[in-house]
């Protein structure tokens, strides 16, 4: 019974050390996957969203949001696509998002604090990692963003069975209340 077990983890365990490897290999060879961008945020509307506002305070898509700990988010607009035979937790459809994270203060923000989660009419979204489409996570959450630069990254969600508005929640901090981006009904 045990050798069955294992037989039956191998496949799950050469999928991480799979992802794994990709993900060392996107950090350190692709322009703009985990690393950090020194242009600036994208020229998109700016609203100030205070971190006392930000947990009540909803944004759409393309708008950036700004915490009170001088860290800029922008999030676009989800992006539907098919995942591959690889991804994890198997599912049908996803939606993709792509992050801008910038540091307007003059303090290191460590990508590790940032928390985000998606949900669609209110019920929670799985995290979808799909190495073959670039889908990892929160690549080098371990580093740190200098002052006056970014980090750029998409993240992948599994898409809701039923059509509905899919929003994303951002924190920047633990102490800092989340922004929700969503679309405009």
């Amino acid at each position: 019974m045990a050798a069955d077990s294992w037989e039956r983890s191998v496949p799950v365990i050469r999928a991480c050390l799979w992802a794994i490897g990709l993900s060392c290999v996107v950090l350190l060879g692709l322009p703009g996957c985990g690393q950090q961008a020194s242009d600036g945020s994208p020229g998109h509307d700016h609203e100030r969203i205070s971190g006392e506002r930000a947990g009540s305070a909803g944004i759409e898509y393309g708008q950036r949001a700004e915490f009170d700990n001088d860290v800029t988010v922008h999030v676009s607009t989800p992006q539907p696509f098919v995942p591959s035979d690889s991804a994890f937790p198997d599912s049908d459809a996803a939606l993709a998002f792509e992050i801008s994270v910038r540091n307007e203060g003059d303090t290191p923000y460590r990508l590790s604090q940032l928390a985000v989660s998606a949900s669609a009419d209110g019920a929670p979204l799985r995290e979808l990692v799909d190495p073959k489409h670039g889908y990892a996570g929160i690549p080098a959450a371990d580093r740190d963003v200098t002052a006056g630069r970014s980090a750029r990254f998409t993240l992948a969600f599994v898409a809701p069975d039923e059509a509905g508005t899919a929003t994303l929640s951002v924190q920047t901090t633990p102490e800092l209340p989340a922004t929700h981006y969503s679309s405009s009904r």
